[in-house]
């Protein structure tokens, strides 16, 4: 398999819904999955083998942030280290991740997942992108260790229009930092890549 990893599905939350619209559906790219935030605190949930943990099926986006969520989803492009991984699955079990040092997470041998959840900021319509790994990327101090997450924010002026505006783009660089991009123009709705995740070889 390419060193390269693209996510397989989105996963974004009923937060806040803009006014209705009936938007176009586009699905040449990997889709969307809906689910509830409280499959997360499943009494019946338990830690499972991080690979696993299968990704959650997709059901057909209905919203207009649930459609916008599929439209403008990125795609992460990773160049060594570990791949994405879903963190739990439709029955609530939760990925065990990977103990530092150990474990092959170089695919996702059932799929990954990308996780997501919308809402206005400041007159802004913001989707929230989540992508998990096993195993955390060495930082700048070379400490690694299990679990780890990558987000990326994408702000459009408003989901419920035809053609939403993007008006810009926000991406972790590590735990507590963002780097910020304001796009001159926007042609396709693939941002590719939306950053670049690099780490040192186990």
């Amino acid at each position: 398999m390419s060193p390269y990893q693209t996510s397989k599905k989105v996963v974004p939350y009923k937060v806040a819904q803009p006014p209705q619209a009936d938007l176009p559906h586009r699905n040449e790219r990997p889709g969307v999955v809906i689910c509830s935030a409280a499959v997360l605190f499943s009494a019946e949930a338990s830690i499972i083998d991080y690979d696993k943990v299968e990704p959650i099926p997709q059901p057909e986006p209905v919203t207009a942030s649930e459609k916008s969520a599929v439209k403008f989803k990125p795609r992460l492009i990773i160049n060594g280290g570990c791949v994405s991984f879903p963190a739990i699955n439709k029955d609530g079990d939760i990925s065990s991740g990977i103990r530092e040092g150990g474990g092959d997470c170089q695919a996702a041998p059932l799929g990954s997942q990308v996780y997501g959840r919308a809402t206005w900021y400041h007159d802004v319509w913001a989707i929230m992108y989540a992508w998990y790994f096993p195993k955390r990327f060495y930082d700048e101090s070379g400490e690694g260790m299990t679990h780890d997450w990558s987000t990326a924010i994408l702000w459009i002026d408003n989901p419920a229009v035809e053609n939403p505006k993007v008006m810009g783009l926000s991406f972790s660089t590590s735990a507590i930092n963002y780097e910020k991009t304001v796009p001159i123009s926007f042609v396709t709705p693939v941002l590719e890549p939306v950053f670049l995740k690099t780490c040192r070889p186990n």
